[in-house]
């Protein structure tokens, strides 16, 4: 015979008449069949023997109008207690029955009914989620009776005390304990699953699927946690069949939060937000914000920014202390930096971070932050940077600290700081890259000195490169060893811009401009200068004496510019020829100083000609 079991959005599943029997066991059936066979023995008062009877058919409303007729006497009063103590406990009234089966355990001489009478006492602790006095009251049964016939039973309600206190390690070894029984077995599977060890549960669980397949059916818990498994280990398909086993609070609203996430990983996103919402439903304080915040996570992906911005907020506010606030922190730190409300997201990370246990999972959403701000509020980034940068030093970050390390150029300390930390513990080219930034931003400001040591640290790491050998040469030239700067920027294959302004403010003999004129033909054939660097090529040239060789450049740059008239008055002048002295006197026509260069120098050269027909 089977069944249609239905979930909350009428999907139906098909289960066999079984499944449904859905309780949590508090005791062993053998445990149970022990103690009532024992209580069925010592009990001889017939009107107490008709309450006992009614409390093993669940009848405990018959079973306390029974126990208030009784009037008991000296020799059997701390059996009446306990009778009435476990009736209590079954209506719910736990305050009143610890108090009577407290009396039960002190009336009670040494024997079972003692045992059984301190048993009961931890079980109401437990009952009550008072999970660590249930410790303390398991412990104290331990010591007082270690030969116990109810230990195994102990055991797992000891566990179960541990698991409610979030102490899933120490759980896991008093199942252990426990034994090879059912509710052991899977209680251990379902410490392992709590503590993230996900493969060990998994492995547990499919060796018990089809031979503990009625206690599953009958633990809510134990199916949800299968089915988280499942769809944490990737098998959602699976996952389901386990999870709509689950009907009823307070694991339905677990199961909703485990449905919702498989349909937000499938990118069905409204389906995701309707589970989340449902499990809002949940009295569970941590369930409810766990829903929240996953419900926020799927506004978000859906892009409904506004709606997620309110439910993180409400986490922040109304559940601080609870397991998903820092996620939800960071989630709203990440919400204002898209907004780009800087300074509310600062102060959302450093709630996180500046407190007595830091919570250092806000650093990666900190380095996004600083990445962003970086270029569009500098001041507050030079003013986060200082406050948090020791905490991002991690080789993981490298690429993000040599991004950040350009926004603090002009900080002088935290810019040196960073790129130290780097050049010491970066992977080999982000400690070259580092190496180098150190070496330009002394030469920048002039400490030649500190530059060379990191220019000789750069050339001990990757030899003479174009770019260490173009960091020698500035420096060279600012310490104004000119000599020494021609020869280092010669060795340059590949001349930057810079370099060869370098190059030619360093030239000073005519041997150097010599040297140099091979170098600038080069320089003309492959990088194309602008015309203001091929005059000076020739001026360097013409002022050395190389004047021959400075009248092709000069030609080369009125090729690029036909209206220059520095180069145009440096051909007139070189030359006799008649369209050169013609350039000149078209010079003369302009009202400015190359006119008047213009002028002299035809004047001179009408002398040169008359002196030649004279002599």
């Amino acid at each position: 015979m089977h069944l249609k079991l239905m979930d909350s959005d009428n999907s139906i599943l098909l289960f066999s008449l079984t499944s449904i029997v859905l309780f949590t066991l508090i005791l062993t059936p053998q445990v149970k069949a022990d103690e009532a066979e024992y209580m069925d023995k010592i009990i001889k008062d017939p009107l107490l023997k008709k309450a006992w009877q009614a409390l093993k058919i669940k009848n405990q409303g018959r079973a306390l109008k029974i126990l208030s007729l009784i009037k008991p006497k000296p020799e059997s009063i701390s059996l009446y207690y306990y009778v009435y103590g476990v009736a209590l406990r079954e209506n719910e009234s736990l305050l009143d029955a610890l108090a009577t089966m407290n009396l039960a355990y002190h009336s009670a001489s040494e024997g079972n009914l003692k045992e059984l009478s301190q048993l009961q006492r931890a079980r109401i602790y437990l009952d009550m989620k008072f999970f660590y006095e249930a410790q303390t009251a398991y412990k104290n049964f331990f010591d007082q009776f270690p030969e116990s016939q109810y230990t195994t039973s102990a055991y797992i309600e000891m566990a179960r005390s541990l698991d409610g206190a979030g102490d899933y390690i120490r759980a896991y070894k008093y199942y252990e304990k426990a034994g090879d029984i059912p509710e052991a077995i899977l209680g251990r599977a379902n410490e392992l699953q709590k503590l993230g060890r996900y493969s060990q549960a998994q492995a547990i669980y499919s060796k018990s699927l089809s031979k503990y397949k009625n206690y599953i059916r009958q633990s809510d818990e134990t199916l949800y946690l299968i089915g988280e498994n499942l769809r944490i280990m990737g098998k959602p398909s699976e996952a389901m069949r386990f999870l709509f086993g689950v009907t009823k609070p307070p694991f339905i609203h677990k199961v909703r939060i485990s449905l919702g996430l498989i349909k937000m990983k499938e990118g069905k996103y409204r389906d995701a937000v309707r589970r989340f919402k449902q499990a809002l439903e949940s009295e569970d304080r941590d369930v409810k914000v766990t829903a929240l915040y996953y419900l926020a996570t799927a506004q978000i992906k859906e892009g409904n920014t506004a709606e997620a911005r309110v439910n993180l907020e409400d986490i922040r506010f109304n559940y601080p202390y609870s397991e998903m606030y820092d996620g939800a922190t960071i989630a709203l730190a990440k919400v204002y930096r898209k907004e780009e409300k800087f300074d509310g997201a600062v102060s959302l990370l450093r709630s996180l971070i500046f407190r007595p246990d830091p919570t250092y999972k806000a650093l990666d959403e900190f380095e996004a932050l600083l990445l962003a701000m970086k270029d569009k509020n500098r001041e507050l980034f030079v003013d986060t940077w200082k406050s948090i940068s020791l905490l991002l030093f991690d080789r993981e970050r490298e690429k993000s600290l040599l991004t950040m390390a350009e926004g603090l150029k002009d900080t002088t300390i935290e810019y040196v700081e960073v790129n130290l930390w780097l050049s010491d513990n970066g992977s080999n080219e982000t400690r070259l890259t580092a190496l180098n930034n150190l070496a330009n931003f002394y030469a920048d400001i002039g400490d030649n000195d500190a530059a060379e040591t990191y220019i000789k640290k750069l050339q001990k790491e990757e030899g003479k490169t174009d770019n260490n050998l173009s960091l020698k040469a500035k420096v060279l030239y600012d310490k104004r060893d000119l000599p020494s700067t021609v020869v280092t920027v010669s060795s340059i294959k590949e001349m930057e811009s810079h370099d060869l302004d370098i190059y030619l403010s360093s030239i000073t003999s005519k041997k150097e401009a010599g040297r140099a004129l091979n170098l600038f033909k080069k320089v003309l054939k492959e990088q194309d200068p602008d015309v203001d660097t091929i005059i000076r090529f020739a001026d360097i040239l013409h002022k050395h004496g190389k004047k021959r060789d400075s009248l092709k450049f000069y030609r080369a740059a009125l090729k690029k510019d036909p209206e220059n008239d520095w180069a145009l008055y440096r051909i007139g002048g070189l030359t006799g020829k008649k369209e050169d002295k013609d350039i000149l006197e078209k010079m003369t026509g302009d009202n400015d100083s190359f006119s008047n260069f213009a002028g002299t120098k035809l004047e001179e050269l009408r002398i040169r000609e008359k002196m030649a027909e004279v002599f």
